[in-house]
């Protein structure tokens, strides 16, 4: 560029022009002229993780930066995608179970939680010891036979076990009036 003009004494004087060094590091805020040098200005850093860039830089233009989306764990949501130099942190909702699952496994700041379905106590075989939670199983177990010379005084329901109660013997002056075995 001419650093200085020609006069009726002088000849112009030239000078060399500014070459922004890295398009990494600066850019050319304000372009030369005949008469002027360029001005090469610093890039805005973005400070990660609170800001990512959201608009690229060019020779004679500075990048942008934008605040990083913050998601809202651990109320409603996890991030499905953490922010890069780059790109936006990507925030998902957190799945809520369904009445008939329990969360088998809680929700982080990076995962989801997991859901699994209730166990059904099987009818007749099983009965229910403990009852389910939003975050536990129902517990089952098996519904306990009588033993030989005993019958069920107190049938099973879905949440206790039968009750078995021994068979009487008849003392020597007494005799059996219904035989045991065929009541059910």
């Amino acid at each position: 560029y001419t650093g200085a003009l020609p006069t009726l004494t002088s000849d112009r004087q030239c000078a060399p022009v500014t070459i922004c060094a890295s398009p990494e590091a600066e850019f050319e805020s304000v372009a030369r002229t005949q008469t002027s040098d360029a001005t090469c200005t610093a890039l805005t850093t973005c400070a990660l993780p609170a800001q990512y860039q959201s608009v690229y830089q060019t020779y004679t233009s500075d990048r942008q930066c934008a605040d990083t989306t913050v998601c809202d764990f651990p109320a409603t949501e996890y991030t499905k995608q953490d922010v890069t130099m780059y790109t936006d942190r990507v925030c998902w909702d957190l799945f809520e179970c369904y009445p008939f699952q329990f969360e088998s496994l809680a929700p982080t700041a990076y995962s989801d939680r997991q859901c699994t379905a209730h166990t059904q106590c099987e009818p007749y075989v099983q009965y229910e010891t403990a009852g389910p939670t939003p975050t536990s199983d129902r517990v089952c177990a098996n519904l306990e036979p009588c033993p030989a010379q005993h019958f069920i005084s107190v049938p099973p329901t879905e949440t206790t076990d039968r009750v078995c109660q021994s068979v009487a013997t008849c003392a020597l002056d007494e005799w059996e009036v219904h035989d045991w075995s065929t009541v059910s």
